[in-house]
């Protein structure tokens, strides 16, 4: 991701640098609320998230053997001055609520956590609950 493009939005949105090629590279986000997006090129595209947004990102790799990277991480944007964890292709980074790096249990396919978050994260919005950080958590 180059510094043109990220003085070229809102400076205090996250962005996400996505990638797709067919068998070889799959960069996407699982659900949450893009409010723009940038086509690089035709395998290439940046979304941006606002401060505060929940966002699953999906990063797949593979070689002539197989999978070489499979992970999951589930994040919460970052206002300008809170701390955040540094991911690959996040600009500038994120809160990481959770993360799955592969070896998942399968069902009908898809890993299992990508079938059971968005119904947790739902459940917990409609019951007025919030998740929270271990951080936070921890006395």
């Amino acid at each position: 991701m180059t510094a043109d493009l990220r003085a070229s939005g809102p400076t205090d949105h996250t962005l996400v640098e996505l990638t797709w090629r067919e068998k070889r590279i799959e960069h996407r986000i699982r659900f949450g609320h893009i409010v723009d997006e940038q086509r690089l090129d035709r395998h290439r595209r940046i979304v941006s998230f606002v401060p505060g947004s929940i966002f699953a990102f999906v990063r797949w790799a593979a070689n002539e053997y197989g999978t070489i990277i499979s992970r999951i991480d589930i994040l919460r944007t970052v206002t300008t001055g809170e701390p955040y964890q540094t991911l690959p292709f996040v600009r500038p980074g994120g809160d990481i609520l959770l993360l799955h790096d592969g070896h998942a249990a399968h069902r009908d396919g898809e890993p299992v956590v990508l079938q059971v978050l968005p119904r947790l994260l739902a459940s917990l919005e409609q019951h007025r609950l919030r998740s929270v950080t271990l951080t936070e958590a921890m006395p």
